[in-house]
């Protein structure tokens, strides 16, 4: 509900700034209202059906802004535990429900409402304390007493793998949201341009940045694909490093932060070289004993995170009407492919090669080569040491004696 009051206001800024700006269009406060609703129900993957077609790149900020919500509610009032996910979840895909049954929407918000419960459920379990998650607490009495036995029976170096991919995720995030901002920085001149052709006053510059500020986590997920080699598409023009993006683009100012010329593929190291000092930090921080479990730990943790990456780019792919916009984002199967080449490799090569197993072995196979034994020199036999001239034979070559 609050997610909800937050875009109605966004939407009503943007109504005063139609009222001041008509090249933004014209609409009333009603019809602004009803924009509030449909971009709610988009950010949990309802599309929005206008006249150029149908809107499906989701406002990912105000699907995070419930897991936000949730987790913030969670912890001010002391609600996290495994018995209350189900309440949190619950709670707001009902406030999902009754919104759509406000705007007229009927049973089309019923799996939006889903969503919405699954994003505010993962916000409260994002809220409980390592105490509550631990197994041996009593948030796994009761119902949760079978899951508490089947996460038991798991080795404990899949149990850590989790939390190390997570701290992964915020490691990745971060370095996407550098990338973005560095591109805004270069590109600022583009940026502002843009800006000020669409906006005649300060309102309308407002109603424009918060618009924008919704699809925040979508340009850090595309920065990010950009930066692996993923790269990304807005309809017809495509940026990626090593080659030229040509082509229009929609009058949106943060969509001029795209680097326009072509870059080294070398930007790949950039990545790869974070991950790698992930992987090292975490191998310093808690390493397994044994080679073996560091191993596998080091793998899922490098799956999940490409599994993240993957689905952050399903999450902030979509269209924006027919034609040429009916595809942006960064598509699924290169990020795929990349992450594997610049997330999934480096981590599970810095885990392997920093063990100490690893190390002892390498220092021992350095060492061996300086403490072998030399072979003792062949001795000629008697009769060959007789038919040597006597300028040929060495100090230790004696005659046999007759």
């Amino acid at each position: 509900m609050l997610t909800w009051l937050a875009v109605a206001s966004v939407a009503l800024i943007a109504y005063t700034s139609t009222a001041t700006a008509p090249q933004l269009g014209n609409a009333t406060w009603t019809a602004a209202l009803k924009i509030a609703t449909g971009a709610f129900f988009l950010a949990f993957g309802q599309p929005i059906e206008t006249s150029i077609g149908p809107i499906s790149l989701a406002p990912s900020l105000l699907t995070l802004l419930v897991g936000l919500l949730s987790y913030a509610a969670c912890r001010r009032l002391d609600g996290t535990g495994l018995r209350q996910l189900w309440c949190t979840g619950a709670g707001a895909s009902a406030a999902a429900v009754m919104i759509g049954a406000i705007a007229g929407t009927g049973l089309r918000s019923l799996a939006a409402a889903v969503v919405a419960g699954i994003v505010a459920a993962l916000g409260n379990l994002a809220a409980m304390g390592p105490e509550e998650r631990a197994l041996d607490s009593n948030e796994w009495n009761g119902h949760y007493r079978t899951v508490r036995r089947l996460l038991e029976r798991l080795p404990g170096w899949m149990r850590r793998a989790v939390s190390e991919a997570i701290r992964g995720i915020w490691w990745l995030s971060l370095l996407g949201l550098a990338a973005f901002v560095a591109a805004v920085i270069a590109a600022w001149h583009r940026v502002s341009y843009a800006t000020t052709g669409l906006s005649e006053s300060v309102a309308d510059t407002i109603a424009i940045w918060l618009a924008q500020l919704g699809y925040l986590p979508t340009a850090v997920t595309w920065a990010f694909g950009w930066l692996t080699g993923a790269g990304y598409s807005v309809g017809p023009v495509r940026f990626a490093p090593g080659q030229d993006a040509t082509g229009l683009l929609p009058a949106v100012p943060i969509l001029g932060a795209g680097p326009r010329s072509a870059w080294s593929m070398a930007m790949l190291l950039v990545p790869a070289i974070a991950v790698l000092a992930l992987a090292l930090w975490h191998n310093h921080r808690r390493g397994e004993e044994t080679l073996s479990a560091a191993s596998l730990k080091a793998v899922t943790v490098a799956v999940l995170l490409v599994a993240a990456a993957v689905l952050a780019a399903v999450v902030t792919s979509g269209a924006v009407g027919r034609g040429l916009l009916a595809r942006n984002g960064v598509w699924p199967l290169h990020m795929l492919a990349f992450s594997l080449l610049a997330i999934a490799l480096p981590y599970v090569l810095g885990t392997v090669l920093s063990h100490p197993a690893t190390r002892t072995w390498i220092k021992g196979k350095a060492a061996k080569p300086a403490t072998q034994p030399t072979a003792p020199a062949p001795q000629a036999d008697e009769e060959e040491v007789a038919a040597m001239p006597d300028f040929l034979r060495e100090d230790g070559d004696q005659l046999p004696k007759s």
